[in-house]
């Protein structure tokens, strides 16, 4: 299943389009690998462009070894930040999340 975004308007004369959001996640098994995968389409979802992929222990915000971890502190957070106007010809844009459960 994905997570669409509403299509975002970019100005021709945008210098920057900043993508910016916060997950939380605890790492939990080294064979089996959880994963979250964000696209960027500039063309109405013809085609995409991966803007984030990590999985497993790289998508791991916090080290832990609580069973039900549930992020209830800033650090428990990692921000994710990226100028994402270098892959945007179009006059718009749309993001997917495509999250990847293994566990």
């Amino acid at each position: 299943d994905y997570l669409y975004t509403p299509f975002i308007d970019v100005p021709a004369s945008a210098d920057s389009l900043i993508f910016s959001f916060d997950y939380a996640y605890r790492f939990r098994s080294n064979t089996l690998s959880d994963t979250l995968l964000i696209e960027i389409s500039d063309d109405c979802g013809q085609s995409w462009n991966s803007v984030f992929y990590k999985g497993g222990s790289e998508l791991s915000s916090f080290d832990t070894t609580w069973a039900n971890f549930k992020p209830f502190a800033p650090q428990h957070w990692k921000r994710f930040r990226s100028n994402v106007i270098p892959q945007v010809v179009g006059e718009s844009v749309i993001f997917r999340f495509k999250p990847i459960n293994d566990l």
